[in-house]
């Protein structure tokens, strides 16, 4: 039997884990979004549309950091 340091260990990683993983999705959306509509419509176009995405990304941010709190309230 494990004498319990394994598990918090895993839960641990899972969370570095989510949090790579959200500024992973996040930066791809802003630069790969940016870059499809650079190539798609033109740099002018491109600066408005990063604009956009980002706006996108801070949503994405804020309800990752609302489902991080609520997960910390529900273990109290």
């Amino acid at each position: 039997m494990s004498d319990g340091g394994e598990g918090a260990d895993r839960r641990q990683r899972r969370r570095q884990d989510e949090y790579r993983l959200l500024w992973v999705v996040v930066g791809f959306v802003i630069v790969g979004g940016g870059a499809a509509i650079a190539l798609s419509y033109g740099l002018r176009a491109a600066a408005l549309g990063v604009a956009c995405l980002a706006a996108g990304g801070s949503t994405l941010v804020g309800l990752w950091f609302i489902l991080v709190l609520l997960e910390r309230v529900s273990k109290d």
